[in-house]
């Protein structure tokens, strides 16, 4: 069941992606003045692609930095003992709860 759910989790995730991506192109359609060679050449200057190899460089990054960050810390909340271990876990536990509640709430009430 959980497989089931995490495979239509990537498909609407891709699918809400590749939608995203053709509404952007016909915003830049309209904004360029309606003119598919003025869309094609702007997608297509240099500037455009060090943008985007500056976007995608820095998600890496940051990506990559948050999990070397959350593992070790993973570890250490699960295998070993600290002092205020335990507010540390109730105050995330009654916080993951607490978003999980709301989130809830919030579908029944539409």
């Amino acid at each position: 069941m959980t497989k089931d759910k995490f495979e239509l989790g990537i498909t609407v995730t891709a699918c809400a992606l590749v939608v995203y991506m053709l509404i952007s192109i016909f915003y830049l359609y309209v904004a360029v003045g309606e003119s598919w060679s003025l869309v094609w050449s702007a997608l297509f200057e240099s500037r455009v692609h060090g943008a985007v190899a500056i976007s995608v460089s820095s998600a890496f990054i940051v990506g990559a930095l948050a999990i070397a960050a959350a593992v070790p810390i993973a570890y250490l909340l699960a295998y070993k003992d600290f002092l205020g271990k335990g507010i540390l876990e109730t105050f995330l536990i009654e916080t993951c709860s607490r978003a999980s509640r709301s989130h809830g709430r919030e579908l029944w009430e539409n």
